[in-house]
């Protein structure tokens, strides 16, 4: 096996290490926030639409208790709101960041489908450094043959 560590790796380069520049994953902190945050509200409506008055009296000025028993299907409504668009976010990040990882991946693994041998797969972990890899072809699993063959045959029928 090779010790340098290429850019980009071929068929016939295996087994070798490359170097990938994998991109920053997203934060998820605003994602998380809001799903919280929403998930507060939607409790909190929904308690004071289970448990809350049958009657609410207002004065000139509405506390803050008083506001949560008038509105609690909104305030619940809001907050299921806030728990899915939490939900989008942090699926849209994740959705992004694996795009960009299998991009980099591709770009520096430049290995079609077609050019692995029947009864290999390719394999790539991590090495030593964060952004060394190890690229090799390994021998299939029999679980994984015979799972590729009734795939193969479902697809046939379909």
């Amino acid at each position: 096996m090779s010790e340098v560590v290429s850019r980009t790796v071929t068929i016939n380069d295996l087994p070798t290490k490359v170097k990938i520049n994998m991109p920053e994953s997203p934060s998820a902190a605003g994602s998380v926030i809001m799903t919280i945050i929403g998930f507060v509200m939607l409790v909190v409506g929904g308690l004071f639409i289970i448990f809350g008055p049958d009657r609410v009296y207002v004065g000139s000025h509405m506390s803050f208790v008083e506001f949560l028993q008038l509105f609690p299907g909104p305030i619940a409504t809001v907050g299921g709101f806030l728990i899915g668009v939490g939900n989008w976010l942090a699926q849209s990040g994740d959705s992004s960041y694996r795009k960009a990882v299998d991009a980099a991946v591709g770009e520096a693994v430049q290995i079609q489908d077609d050019e692995v041998p029947d009864g290999f797969e390719l394999a790539i972990n991590k090495a030593d450094d964060e952004e060394i890899f190890l690229v090799e072809l390994v021998e299939k699993k029999a679980d994984d043959a015979a799972r590729e063959v009734v795939e193969g045959e479902l697809e046939e029928t379909v």
